[in-house]
Order: C-alpha cells, then sequence, then structure tokens
C-alpha cells in the first residue's frame, strides 16, 4: 500500500466529487512528486479507498458527536442530520465518499458499500427508539418512515450537489427532517 499524504487525498477527493471515479482526472496525483515518493504512486482504487475511509471515519465522528448532543432518540435525528448537513456542506471528502459509494461500490469489492441500506438501518433503529421512547404516534410504520426519509435525504444531497449549492444542504436537510418527522410525532 503506498503512502497517501494529506494533500494527495484532498485531491483525488475533489476530483472524485467533480467527475466520479472513473472520470476522475488522478494522472497529475497518480504522478506526484518524484522526488517526494518513496513508493510508487498510488493507484486509483487505493486513492478511492482512502477517501472512502475519511468520508466513514466522518460520518462515524458525526453520529458520536450527536449522540453525544441530543437527549432523546428524535433530538439524536437532527442533530445526526444537522452534522451530515455540515460534513456535506465543508468537506470535499465526505461528499467525494459519498459519490464513490453511491456510483462506484462495484469497483470496490473487498467493501461491502450499501448507503442506502447503511442510511436505512440507522434510521429504523433511531425511529424504533423514539417509537419505544413514545415520541412517535402509535401504530407509525417505522419501516416506511426511514425509507422517506432516506429517499429524501439522498434526494437533497443530489439535487444541491447537481446545482453546486452545498452551502444549502444543512438547512435543507433538517427542514425535510422536520416536514416527514411532523406526520408522525405524538402529540402532548
Amino acid at each position: 500500500m503506498t503512502t497517501i499524504d494529506d494533500t494527495m487525498l484532498l485531491a483525488a477527493a475533489e476530483e472524485f466529487a467533480l467527475r466520479g471515479y472513473h472520470s476522475a482526472q488522478l494522472d497529475w496525483i497518480l504522478a506526484g512528486d518524484v522526488d517526494a515518493l518513496a513508493d510508487p504512486p498510488p493507484t486509483r482504487h487505493e486513492l478511492g479507498v482512502a477517501v472512502l475511509n475519511a468520508e466513514g471515519a466522518a460520518m462515524r465522528s458525526a453520529q458520536g458527536a450527536a449522540a453525544r448532543r441530543a437527549s432523546s432518540p428524535l433530538e439524536r435525528l437532527y442533530c445526526v442530520f444537522d452534522e451530515v448537513g455540515e460534513l456535506m456542506a465543508g468537506n470535499v471528502l465526505v461528499r467525494a465518499g459519498m459519490r464513490l459509494a453511491a456510483e462506484s461500490r462495484t469497483e470496490f469489492p473487498e467493501r461491502r458499500i450499501d448507503p442506502y441500506a447503511t442510511w436505512h438501518a440507522f434510521l429504523t433503529g433511531a425511529l424504533a427508539e423514539a417509537a419505544a421512547a413514545g415520541e412517535l404516534r402509535p401504530g407509525t410504520n417505522i419501516d416506511e418512515v426511514a425509507w422517506t426519509l432516506v429517499a429524501v435525504g439522498f434526494g437533497t444531497k443530489d439535487l444541491v450537489g447537481f446545482h453546486g449549492r452545498w452551502e444549502e444542504i444543512g438547512p435543507r436537510l433538517h427542514a425535510a427532517l422536520h416536514y416527514v418527522l411532523g406526520s408522525v410525532i405524538a402529540q402532548g
């Protein structure tokens, strides 16, 4: 495994976020500074793995931070959506990792990448906790609410990304979560 420094990682992330895995123009990154590289330059795959690792670490950190800030399961959902929105807005490694996970998962057969199932499982668990705590209306279909939030979250990400308005992602995710949960939050 070739050493990938922060500068190289950031440059690769910017390319992956902009163009995706196959279209990223990495020749200038892969060529590197011959004098600075003791090993051969990293492969496209190695750069992708490094970006995915950085994105995964950032997401786990965001979920941990949200859990520490929240006093209830529903509040934790809001905190997670806010934390993830901030990450996507300000961290190209996260945007690149999300794009790689969504578009190029077959390029990483050594990993089981399914961002939709990952988010669905997280949301199902959080909503089940909220239901058990009496925060949701009785009879709420947790699976359907989770899938709706997955669709809303990924749709919001795609629309904001399509227009390059990442600064809007946090408020839009928060508003979408509020709108969806408004129909299932227990009254009183």
